[in-house]
């Protein structure tokens, strides 16, 4: 048996890390590949994320018996470079739906693409308020995502 040091893990030997590895679900894959790329522990990267160090491996080790909760997440994607609302994806937190499955983004796509459409041929007193139009549809866009995902968070911390 062959002994490999990991920066993720310390000192394990290549068959128990691999298999490790191997059993780690779509999350702790996700997590494991930040820490390698940043070249760190798990202890290291739960420190980096003001958490005890224990709780990355926690995560890995648990898999599907337990989902982190979204603050958690925030925290060690903040401190390895990652992707938080796709953690939050793969722990179950959000849908996988796509953006043109929710009648309202859609609509709303809808609608800016039309404007934008109408921009390109219109006069530039038509332009100008067709623009404050966007504008403003973008922003409500934005506060309803915002609104949407403190909510998310808020429940999932209860």
């Amino acid at each position: 048996m062959s002994i490999a040091k990991s920066p993720n893990c310390g000192i394990l030997s290549t068959e128990v890390l691999n298999s490790m590895r191997q059993d780690l679900t779509p999350l702790g894959q996700y997590i494991d590949n930040l820490c390698r790329e940043q070249r760190v522990s798990y202890r290291e990267g739960s420190r980096m994320a003001g958490l005890d160090e224990t709780t990355i491996s926690q995560i890995l080790r648990r898999g599907k018996t337990s989902t982190p909760r979204p603050d958690t997440l925030k925290l060690i994607a903040a401190a390895l470079g990652g992707n938080y609302e796709y953690m939050l994806q793969l722990a179950g937190h959000l849908d996988e739906r796509t953006p043109e499955d929710d009648p309202d983004i859609r609509r709303t796509v809808l609608e800016v693409t039309s404007i934008w459409r109408r921009l390109k041929e219109a006069d530039p007193a038509t332009a100008k308020r067709l623009m404050r139009i966007a504008i403003v549809q973008a922003q409500a866009f934005e506060a309803a995502v915002n609104a949407a995902t403190k909510q998310l968070e808020n429940e999932m911390a209860d």
